[in-house]
């Protein structure tokens, strides 16, 4: 297997043993109006074929109040067919930011739902999540608002995920993987709420040990649901500290996780025991991230006709691969995790 990042971790026998079996069919997403763009997400398009979201940093280096930035960061999205060839021209959204990060996106109730960061305009130095309500055809932004009640300083990696009950939809984030807690999206003509639903502590030894060696579970693809379970393409990240170049320098490895959880997202049912690794992976030019080794997966869809996953990755903030895997195969690679209440 061809890996492009070079620490051990990934080379290990375990690691290898795992992926190599594995058949990703990879297609690269190059949009040459928006150089760079990454960490992508991708949704259905009514129709037939796929709208997918993008990141794109501009090279701006300036004050933002007492904060110094290098870039700009903005989202934008372009259609898809069904061979994942262009069907319209990529454009950026009006997201009325130039600091806006990291879309997630799922359908809900007949509008894309867009979860994003931003900067919070009364201290630069923090990030707050908001949601855009978009609507598919046009891709006219109806609404932006600031989720209520955040807490943390720098808020980001919520993992957004849609449950069907008969014919109705209800719209889901998992906050914080090391507790599962997960909050309810209420929106009411297009108003925000959230509702705390379920929150636990995830003692259990297999998960454990993969924070101990690859570092803590964070946000990544809306969850997906197949046969009656929810998946998640999480990311972890570790680093390490090395000697090179006369100085100590810090070196961060950023890479994918599989898990599934039940369908209330209450209990991780299965994991996969070493990342997530697909041929080639690691390999776009690091230009602006020589620290970094990234594989960002944020935007995950399922076809129970062919049984194929898409899943739209962000390689070395640089790069858009779409990867399309057969489930089962996934799935005889995962692990019973039975987790403690």
């Amino acid at each position: 297997m061809d890996i492009g990042c070079p620490h051990s971790k990934f080379h290990e026998a375990g690691c290898i043993e795992q992926n190599q079996p594995l058949h990703f069919e990879k297609t690269q997403i190059i949009l040459n109006e928006f150089a760079g763009a990454y960490n992508p997400s991708i949704v259905t398009r009514k129709g037939g074929g796929y709208t997918l979201f993008f990141r794109h940093d501009v090279p701006c280096n300036h004050h933002f109040k007492n904060t110094r930035l290098v870039y700009l960061t903005y989202l934008g999205y372009v259609d898809l067919n069904d061979k994942l060839e262009f069907v319209s021209e990529p454009k950026l959204l009006p997201m009325l930011s130039p600091y806006c990060e990291d879309p997630r996106v799922v359908l809900f109730q007949g509008y894309y739902v867009l979860f994003f960061n931003e900067i919070f305009k009364e201290d630069p130095s923090e990030r707050k999540m908001k949601i855009a309500i978009i609507d598919p055809d046009t891709k006219k932004i109806l609404k932006i608002q600031t989720f209520p009640n955040q807490t943390r300083k720098t808020e980001k990696n919520w993992t957004p995920f849609v449950v069907k009950e008969n014919d109705k939809e209800r719209l889901f984030y998992i906050y914080e993987f090391s507790d599962l807690s997960v909050y309810e999206v209420i929106l009411d003509d297009l108003n925000l709420a959230t509702k705390n639903i379920s929150k636990k502590n995830l003692d259990n030894p297999q998960i454990i040990k993969w924070i101990q060696k690859y570092g803590p579970l964070r946000g990544g693809a809306p969850l997906v649901e197949i046969d009656g379970k929810l998946w998640s393409f999480f990311h972890s990240y570790f680093h390490e500290t090395v000697f090179e170049r006369g100085k100590y320098r810090k070196k961060y490895y950023y890479h994918m996780g599989l898990l599934t959880l039940d369908r209330e997202a209450s209990r991780v049912e299965k994991i996969l025991p070493f990342p997530l690794i697909y041929d080639g992976a690691y390999r776009t030019f690091r230009h602006r991230t020589l620290d970094k080794w990234v594989v960002y997966p944020s935007g995950a869809l399922y076809n129970p006709i062919d049984q194929k996953i898409l899943l739209a990755v962000g390689e070395n903030d640089g790069a858009i691969f779409i990867l399309k895997i057969d489930k089962n195969q996934l799935e005889a690679k995962m692990d019973l995790l039975v987790v403690q209440d």
